[in-house]
Parts: C-alpha cells; sequence; structure tokens
C-alpha cells in the first residue's frame, strides 16, 4: 500500500517546479494546487467534499 500524502505530492511539486519558473509566470499558491489535483485526478483519485486548499493538505 502506497502512504505518499497529498501534502507530500504538493511540496514536491513546489520543489520540482520551483528553481524553473518560465519566464514573466508567477508559480503561486493556487497554481500548486491545480497541479496536485490535476496529479491526482489524472492517477484516478476521487474528488473530496471540500476544495483543495493549502490547509487542508
Amino acid at each position: 500500500m502506497d502512504t505518499r500524502t497529498t501534502k507530500a505530492l504538493y511540496s514536491r511539486i513546489q520543489e520540482a517546479t520551483g528553481g524553473f519558473p518560465p519566464p514573466g509566470y508567477r508559480l503561486d499558491e493556487q497554481l500548486y494546487l491545480n497541479l496536485t489535483a490535476y496529479v491526482l485526478q489524472t492517477n484516478g483519485a476521487r474528488p473530496g467534499t471540500q476544495p483543495l486548499t493549502q490547509p487542508r493538505l
């Protein structure tokens, strides 16, 4: 069983993309949340009843 958390995925995305923002593009919390949600969705995770926000990770 895989025990990685949504918070760990969010942190990994921040780490992986934080050093390479496209020119003129600001990486912010909402972008990281959107990327996290996309990765979860494409890997078959079912959506919860609450929006994905930083405090809920």
